[in-house]
């Protein structure tokens, strides 16, 4: 993931997925982002409006050991200040994700199918909505 602001404010956040091939060379698989114009000039400060986790993806296919063809999604984004961590849920498995200090920032890959992310609090409880993600 990059992020990128401009001394006016303007930023962009992008998320680029790659593979090495055998050539050990990197192979593209996609690219995504998200962008915006009032980036705050005293310092980053966390601020969502749409609930508490803004969230963009990339998707891409990817190609296993075995030549066998995968869609794969990263998905990346920012929470609110109150939000310590996201709980990342793929059908019957769940693992918790920490925010990049100091930015309230997270990248998560994984297959390209439906996922839960749910914002987690100091105590590491539920706040906000979850959102759901479907499959594309």
């Amino acid at each position: 993931m990059v992020l990128q602001v401009s001394a006016r404010g303007q930023w962009s956040s992008d998320i680029y997925l790659e593979q090495v091939d055998d050539d050990r060379r990197w192979r593209p698989l996609g690219d995504g982002g998200m962008h915006g114009d009032s980036w705050p000039s005293a310092g980053w400060s966390p601020s969502v409006d749409d609930g508490v986790l803004r969230i963009g993806q990339s998707q891409g296919t990817c190609v296993d050991d075995d030549g066998v063809e995968i869609d794969i999604v990263a998905r990346a984004g920012f929470a609110g200040s109150d939000v310590r961590a996201v709980a990342v849920g793929i059908a019957d498995a769940q693992r918790v994700v920490d925010l990049a200090p100091g930015l309230h920032a997270f990248v998560v890959i994984g297959p390209a199918v439906t996922w839960r992310l749910t914002p987690l609090g100091s105590t590491g409880r539920p706040i906000g909505d979850v959102e759901i993600i479907e499959a594309q």
